[in-house]
């Protein structure tokens, strides 16, 4: 007796739009961590430098594995790192981490919207 049901399978394009979703998720994260951190830090800026330097990256796909990536790059604004981890002097203010913090929780609505 033969059954009237049949199944298409679309086990692959729908792993590449879960890819894809969580490609472009990762990149408005990151983007969304860069700003949150370039606007909420508890330093006093004089020239901007620091602000400028906060970036984020492409994110950097390899077989399944995603990395997204965002932080103070360049060479202008080479003492970043004693704003963010602090000195004998100064405490620590933890921006790139509490931005990334906030952020970071978002990911998994930005996946699922981005695979709408």
């Amino acid at each position: 007796m033969a059954s009237g049901y049949r199944l298409k399978w679309n086990g692959r394009e729908i792993a590449r739009d879960v890819k894809a979703a969580a490609v472009r998720a990762t990149e408005q994260t990151t983007e969304a961590a860069a700003a949150r951190a370039r606007s909420d830090h508890g330093w006093r800026s004089r020239t901007g430098t620091a602000e400028r330097s906060i970036q984020s990256q492409p994110p950097a796909v390899a077989g399944d594995r995603i990395e997204g990536q965002f932080g103070s790059y360049g060479p202008e604004a080479y003492y970043f790192i004693f704003l963010e981890v602090g000195t004998s002097k100064m405490p620590a203010d933890d921006t790139l981490r509490r931005a990334g913090d906030a952020e970071f929780a978002n990911h998994a609505s930005r996946v699922a919207e981005a695979f709408r």
